[in-house]
């Protein structure tokens, strides 16, 4: 597990950077998912990865 959460890397990710990095390579798009940052430093957080045009809603769960 990456616990520096550095984007350079591919030796150690956390779970959102390999599934963007797959997009990555599936798309051929490097712009595909938009990144964030914090404190300069660019990470991939899960509402990245969900709340982009790319992603259509299948199914939606409320608790009551």
């Amino acid at each position: 597990f990456d616990l520096d959460f550095d984007m350079t890397t591919d030796d150690k990710m956390y779970c959102s950077e390999m599934i963007y990095k797959a997009l990555i390579v599936a798309t051929q798009d490097s712009n595909y998912i938009a990144l964030s940052n914090v404190l300069e430093k660019p990470y991939v957080a899960i509402d990245n990865l969900y709340l982009n045009d790319h992603c259509t809603n299948l199914f939606k769960y409320e608790y009551k």
